[in-house]
């Protein structure tokens, strides 16, 4: 249900373990960390695709 701003009370908000304190509702694309699926906001998928992160499937062969 619309909140009085028109935005979802309930929006899922960008979940960066990188950076805890975004709390964009446009999310942009999930990964998988930690054994979970994260949403990413396009502002923090840019800033993270900027870092030397090596990623994994998280699938144990």
């Amino acid at each position: 249900m619309p909140g009085k701003s028109g935005t979802f009370k309930n929006a899922e908000t960008c979940g960066n373990p990188w950076n805890g304190g975004c709390r964009s509702s446009s999310i942009a694309l999930y990964i998988y960390y930690g054994g979970r699926l994260i949403p990413i906001c396009m502002n923090c998928w840019r800033e993270i695709c900027r870092r030397n992160i090596t990623w994994s499937s998280g699938i144990e062969v």
